[in-house]
């Protein structure tokens, strides 16, 4: 008989998953609202620049509400998967953490592409930090302990 996987085992702390994400997210942003033409600062919200609609959305209304809620979601998403039991999608936390860092950080780098070839030589450069990043990130959170993943299926 399996015994119930652990809501949360011992070693693992989730914190090291969400940082990647949180970083990327917040450069993302930022970037995002660095990309913003003069225009748009102007008062001119129709000439903002995203690729994301819904997040074009919101700068069309206001840039203080793409912050706002860029913010209220990152740390929606980080609560998901800090306090995540895995009852049921055990994978659940880890998608949301690899689905949104990678998102985020090719969002990222697609504002630093725009700045001709040094904005592309320093695109790859953050896309290989990230992905060194998240991978730190994940093995620190993983061997933390000497435990691994949500994976405990010994026999009681």
């Amino acid at each position: 008989m399996m015994a119930a996987i652990p809501s949360r085992p011992h070693g693992v702390n989730r914190f090291w998953w969400i940082l990647p994400m949180g970083l990327t997210f917040a450069v993302d942003v930022i970037l995002t609202l660095l990309g913003q033409p003069d225009r748009y600062w102007e008062g001119h919200r129709d000439d903002a620049v995203e690729a994301n609609p819904l997040a074009c959305g919101l700068l069309l209304v206001s840039p203080w509400l793409f912050l706002g809620l860029a913010t209220a979601w990152v740390l929606v998403l980080g609560l998901i998967v800090k306090t995540w039991t895995p009852r049921f999608a055990v994978w659940l936390p880890a998608a949301i953490v690899v689905i949104n860092t990678l998102a985020h950080a090719i969002g990222g780098g697609s504002w630093l592409m725009r700045h001709g070839t040094c904005g592309w030589i320093a695109m790859i450069v953050y896309l290989a930090l990230v992905a060194e990043f998240t991978k730190r990130c994940f093995r620190r959170n993983v061997t933390c302990g000497g435990s691994r993943l949500a994976t405990d299926h010994r026999d009681h």
